[in-house]
């Protein structure tokens, strides 16, 4: 999850800055395996779905305003929106926050992009938009390229038995039609040219993606096209963290970065209202507090009154649009299931604020068990899967962090064993 969020966040930044700080040796670990010896022949198809801010997106501008004389108002061409390192730079990056918000529409309970912004994606099944997030692939942009190296260098070809699924992480799964089509041709072509069905592998928010996906076809189809589902770093009951973004931004702890100025385009995505906590027996209580204030305490019951306090009223409509969509406790994917994630990392959990605080400063935060991102309960809810019909295996990863996994050997090596290369 990220969120500029990272991939639930609601960010990349939060990539970034792991990716900078990690030695350079260890950025170009993978290596292909000796070319002199014969690759085996690949097995499933494997398509890969990315999570929040896991895919490249452009955009091209006619725009008769901007936030500063920085920004531009007008291009005759696309650039890359995200991910673009320059333009998340001090000044600019306001600009970026422009032209990625959303206008949320009451009425049509749908969003569209800023006034005068026109945005595109990546070629679908194209692995190129989710391996690296800057399509000029520095290094620091990496994302699922660690997987795809390691397939490739096992038989696997891009966009052949090779493929990744961009979509437009601004928006929950009832905004994605067109990705969700997409999606249905791809998993089908993938078996006509492969003669086996697909291997899925989601990342984060991609998981609540596919799981509605899944919920919406029929069990015959996905008997036939999806051999299994690789559910990796799941926040399958959402992350205690977007309640500090929608309050008082999330900037991943990053000096540079004002936290007040990318709230106010983070709290426009409706993937962040779909990834606010879930109440339930497996997850969290209706009034368990994740925002504490000497006023009041704010809970999943009280939604609408956070959204008011705050300022930002859609922040209730958004969450009722999209908190039907998945029913992990009560709906199986249908397929098998392969859990992975990471373990015993200090995850924000609540977040204490002074009277002078609330909201537009940040908060002391408490931290409860998880992968730094994603709650413990959340990630536990893939054991809701488990006892049915369907092969169910669950992992767990000893530190590893909920966008570091996706380089971890010891994710890699899991991916390969279920496919036998």
């Amino acid at each position: 999850m990220f969120k500029l969020r990272l991939c639930f966040t609601p960010s990349i930044l939060n990539l970034l800055v792991m990716l900078l700080s990690t030695p350079v040796p260890s950025l170009f670990s993978l290596t292909l395996e000796n070319p002199t010896r014969t690759a085996p022949k690949p097995s499933n198809p494997v398509i890969m779905i990315p999570g929040d801010g896991g895919s490249q997106l452009m955009a091209k501008l006619n725009k008769t305003t901007a936030v500063h004389f920085l920004c531009t108002y007008t291009t005759d061409y696309y650039f890359t929106l995200w991910l673009n390192l320059e333009l998340l730079a001090p000044y600019f990056i306001d600009c970026t926050v422009d032209n990625l918000r959303l206008v949320y529409n009451p009425a049509s309970k749908k969003t569209s992009n800023s006034p005068g912004v026109k945005t595109a994606l990546p070629q679908f099944g194209d692995p190129d938009g989710v391996e690296f997030l800057d399509p000029s692939e520095i290094f620091v942009s990496s994302y699922y390229a660690p997987l795809g190296e390691a397939l490739r260098a096992a038989g696997y070809e891009n966009n052949k038995n090779l493929f990744g699924t961009a979509y437009d992480f601004r928006k929950a799964p009832d905004e994605m039609q067109e990705y969700f089509t997409n999606l249905t041709k791809l998993i089908e072509s993938s078996y006509a040219q492969n003669g086996k069905p697909a291997l899925v592998v989601a990342h984060s928010l991609g998981n609540m993606v596919f799981t509605y996906f899944l919920s919406t076809m029929p069990q015959d189809w996905k008997d036939k096209y999806v051999a299994g589902y690789v559910a990796v770093a799941a926040p399958l009951g959402g992350a205690a963290k977007l309640f500090r973004l929608y309050v008082s931004g999330d900037a991943l702890g990053e000096r540079f970065i004002s936290a007040l100025s990318v709230r106010r385009m983070q709290r426009t995505f409706p993937s962040s209202a779909f990834l606010i906590p879930y109440a339930g027996p497996h997850f969290w209580d209706d009034d368990f507090p994740f925002v504490i204030t000497p006023k009041r305490n704010y809970s999943i019951s009280n939604l609408p009154t956070l959204a008011k306090d705050i300022g930002f009223p859609y922040l209730y409509d958004m969450r009722k649009n999209t908190e039907h969509l998945v029913n992990v406790d009560k709906v199986h994917p249908g397929v098998p299931v392969y859990c992975v994630h990471g373990w015993n990392i200090s995850t924000p959990l609540q977040f204490n604020y002074t009277e002078f605080s609330f909201p537009d400063e940040q908060p002391e935060v408490t931290f409860s068990n998880g992968d730094g991102t994603v709650n413990d309960k959340s990630l536990q809810g893939c054991d809701l899967w488990s006892g049915s019909k369907w092969k169910f295996e669950h992992i767990y990863l000893n530190q590893a962090e909920h966008l570091e996994i996706l380089d971890d050997d010891r994710f890699i090596s899991y991916v390969k064993k279920i496919l036998k290369v």
